[in-house]
């Protein structure tokens, strides 16, 4: 799977349903989940082990043969997806290219000020000023935005936070009543993000 797709690769720039298959593959089954998980169960396990010989105790026949299959299926799932890279030449998590996005939205004026909500923090922008707290209220972000065009801005530190890039750049393509949908620069690819209108 490291092959297939590397885990430095931001798993926000996968598309819908790319980033749940990455997240299913890559974090599915590793062993510093189930190396604890076993470490915890083991004296269950060698006390059920011991009412069972006793008679005491039957467990479901079937649940070591589904833990198996579970298994063996995402398995499965990897290889494929190792072959199809390796043999037909195909990409099973692709990146975006962020000058490739030519999609826009319309009336983008209309999101130049106001309160938004992203995934971890809320935003306060009026119109050339973006400040940003995060969501548990101890971090806040103050950026100068500097329109590129109606629908593209960039977000440029103007303070010494270092969690934050010096410039972001941003591109919005797609708004509802209640949302509006772009993509953040990173390095050269594009960060799929989200920002609710209405939030509460």
């Amino acid at each position: 799977m490291v092959y297939v797709q590397p885990f430095v690769v931001p798993y926000y720039s996968l598309l819908f349903p790319y980033n749940y298959l990455y997240l299913l593959l890559v974090f599915g089954s590793p062993i510093w989940v189930y190396l604890p998980a076993a470490l915890l169960i083991l004296p269950l396990a060698f006390l059920a082990n011991k009412l069972i010989s006793k008679g005491k105790l039957s467990l479901f026949p079937w649940l070591n043969k589904a833990f198996l299959l579970i298994n063996v299926l995402l398995f499965g799932l990897n290889l494929l997806f190792v072959i199809s890279k390796l043999f037909l030449n195909h990409e099973p998590f692709p990146k975006i290219d962020y000058a490739s996005i030519t999609d826009k939205a319309s009336n983008c004026e209309a999101i130049h000020n106001g309160n938004f909500k992203s995934r971890n923090r809320y935003i306060f922008r009026n119109d050339s000023v973006q400040t940003e707290i995060s969501l548990n209220l101890k971090d806040t972000f103050l950026c100068h935005v500097a329109w590129l065009n109606t629908c593209e801005y960039r977000l440029i530190n103007a303070g010494k936070q270092g969690a934050m890039n010096d410039t972001i750049d941003v591109k919005i393509t797609n708004q509802t009543p209640d949302y509006y949908e772009g993509f953040l620069r990173s390095g050269k690819y594009a960060i799929y993000t989200r920002v609710l209108k209405k939030w509460e």
